[in-house]
């Protein structure tokens, strides 16, 4: 899922004003929050993020030894447009409620059973981690 927030109508109402001084065509394609996508903006937004999802597909396939097949899942009620998933790369579509349901189910534990979550993630880099990282990239330092 990709998108941009158009802030424009809150910025308006707590009376911000943001002035962009950009330069190029597409200088201000993720700058530019206070306002939709132009036309041409657009497009490309919409071409970046196809790149994306088929990049991660084509990947996701591939270090699955996966050969990319398609399987109709279901009509879209408000559209023309027919969802695709990958065969085989999507066991079932659900939040985080269906996912812990389907790994109390393979891991033999009571549905009713309470479990506890734990969120695994990265902790996020200290400001001389950030600088040395900068440094790094841009002088060619390796430490501070």
């Amino acid at each position: 899922l990709i998108g941009k927030f158009n802030l424009g109508k809150l910025y308006e109402k707590i009376g911000f004003n943001k002035e962009i001084i950009s330069r190029g065509k597409f200088a201000e394609l993720t700058a530019a929050e206070q306002r939709s996508f132009r036309p041409e903006e657009a497009e490309l937004f919409a071409k970046s993020a196809q790149h994306a999802y088929t990049q991660f597909r084509d990947k996701a396939a591939y270090s699955r030894s996966m050969p990319i097949r398609w399987k109709k899942m279901h009509k879209e009620e408000s559209g023309p447009e027919v969802m695709l998933l990958l065969e085989d790369f999507v066991d079932a579509l659900g939040g985080m409620g269906r996912a812990v349901a389907i790994a109390k189910q393979k891991a033999n534990i009571p549905q009713e059973q309470p479990v506890t979550l734990v969120e695994v993630s990265r902790p996020s880099p200290s400001l001389p981690e950030i600088l040395s990282g900068i440094g790094v990239l841009l002088l060619g330092w390796t430490e501070l």
